[in-house]
Parts: C-alpha cells; sequence; structure tokens
C-alpha cells in the first residue's frame, strides 16, 4: 500500500499493511527542533534541522527522516503574509522576544530555552463588547494565506503518494481566546464579564470559518484531514466545570465543527 491508501483504509476502518505513521503532518504531531537534531546526530544524518514553527519551535520533519521513518502523513498549510509575519522584539533580560499577527507577545530564553512563553495579551485590559469589536483582528481572507495551497496538496497526494493534513490559520479556539486576555482575566470573565468572552469567541469563531471556508474551497476534492484541536484540560481535570464549558464554550467548538 501506498501512504496514501493506508490512510484512507484507515480512516475508512479497514485494515491496511500496517498502522499508518504520522511525525510533523500537524502542528502538534511533530517533534522538537532539538531533539530532531540530536536524533539525526545519532543517525548519522548530516542534513540540517529546520525550524516549522518558530513559537513552539517544533521542527520540519525533513524529507531524509520522512524516508527513514516510512512516514505517511505530511502538512499542507496556508502561507503568511508579510504583514503577519512574526516581529523580532529583540532581547530583553536573557529573553528574546516576538509578536504575533494577532498582537500577542512570546518570549523564550536565550540559554536552554525549548519553546515561547505567552509575554503579553493583547486583550488583557478589553471591558466592553466595543474594545473587543475595535480590535484589529487578522485578516483570513489575504489571498496570500492560500497561495499554492492546492498545488502543494496535490503535489503530496499524486507525486508523492502520501496522506496530508490540512493546516489551520491559528491555534484552538479556546486557547488563543484565552492568550488574547490572559489565562486569569480570560476565566474570571467567563463569570463576571460574559458578553466580552462571548464576543472574544465570536470574532475568533469568525476569522476560522473564513479561513477554512477559503482554504477548504481552494483544495477542492482533495481534502482529506483538516487540523482543528483545542486544549480543554489539564494532567487530571477539566480546565473548567463542564456546565461552564458547554454554557460558554460548546457553542463556538460546535458552530466551527459542523462548519468544517
Amino acid at each position: 500500500m501506498t501512504s496514501y491508501e493506508r490512510v484512507v483504509a484507515a480512516l475508512e476502518h479497514r485494515e491496511g499493511d500496517r498502522i499508518p505513521f504520522d511525525l510533523g503532518g500537524t502542528m502538534v504531531t511533530g517533534i522538537n527542533i532539538k531533539a530532531l537534531r540530536e536524533l539525526k546526530k545519532y543517525l548519522g544524518m548530516p542534513a540540517p534541522a529546520e525550524i516549522k514553527d518558530v513559537i513552539t519551535q517544533m521542527a520540519d520533519t525533513g524529507q531524509d527522516m520522512v524516508d527513514y521513518l516510512k512516514v505517511d502523513v505530511k502538512n499542507v498549510g496556508p502561507a503568511v503574509p508579510e504583514e503577519a509575519r512574526l516581529k523580532d522584539l529583540d532581547i530583553k533580560d536573557g529573553y528574546h522576544y516576538l509578536e504575533d499577527e494577532w498582537g500577542m507577545q512570546w518570549k523564550m530564553p536565550t540559554e536552554g530555552g525549548h519553546y515561547y512563553d505567552l509575554a503579553r495579551s493583547p486583550l488583557a485590559h478589553v471591558e466592553t463588547i466595543q474594545d473587543v469589536d475595535n480590535f484589529p483582528w487578522p485578516d483570513a481572507l489575504d489571498p496570500y494565506r492560500y497561495k499554492n495551497l492546492k498545488e502543494e496538496a496535490a503535489r503530496v497526494v499524486f507525486e508523492e503518494k502520501k496522506a496530508y493534513v490540512l493546516g489551520r490559520m491559528s491555534s484552538g479556539m479556546w486557547e488563543h481566546a484565552m492568550w488574547m486576555t490572559g489565562y486569569e482575566k480570560f476565566m474570571m470573565d467567563m463569570i463576571i464579564n460574559k458578553p466580552v468572552v462571548h464576543a472574544i469567541m465570536e470574532h475568533i469563531l469568525e476569522v476560522k470559518m473564513q479561513y477554512w471556508e477559503r482554504a477548504l474551497e481552494t483544495v477542492g476534492d482533495n481534502v482529506m484531514v483538516a487540523s482543528c484541536a483545542d486544549d480543554l484540560g489539564t494532567q487530571s481535570s477539566l480546565l473548567v466545570s463542564l456546565d461552564l464549558y458547554k454554557e460558554m464554550i460548546w457553542p463556538y467548538h460546535n458552530r466551527l465543527f459542523h462548519f468544517i
């Protein structure tokens, strides 16, 4: 079986020749750049490892590793417009700072850091729906995001005979909303300022729906799997009560999942 056929069989609940293997098909199923460098060194692979996602420090798996490990799945994702690229905010007090297109700032230690942590939330001081509406939300329909998307998907499937996951424009809806205000404020607002929480979630949902409508339309019938995820819990429990999740978060997850 080809990788493509193997993944299709799994998705259709049919037994294939082996279990499909993914390393780097999504932003949450990859390998840290430092780990990949050590793995390549151990295996004697000379090709350098490259970063695919700066904030998470997730590596591009690399064709040599894809071939060596017989990886079945690749990632096909949107391009990043010039105005949406990470802004380098320089080094301060031992941390390297970046700012993304959502206005969030991230920091990583210059020595020994493994990934960037949230450093600034752009909606940390919003109190009204108008405050949220006035925020400059990203343009999901910028044509550059979809440049070569269809061609890349076709190349992976028809030339490489591999499966692919259609990547998302941003992180999970709820975790992203919490990053926009900061965890403490968002958790508090879920109780004492619910209109602001709904306004933030509505805007993020709109951005995501615009992205997915255009991305799915661009790729066409060649779509296999769409990457849509979120963080809902800790190692031992949900981040909020089930009742609060059903009231404040599930309606947005439900609308997005049904839309896709």
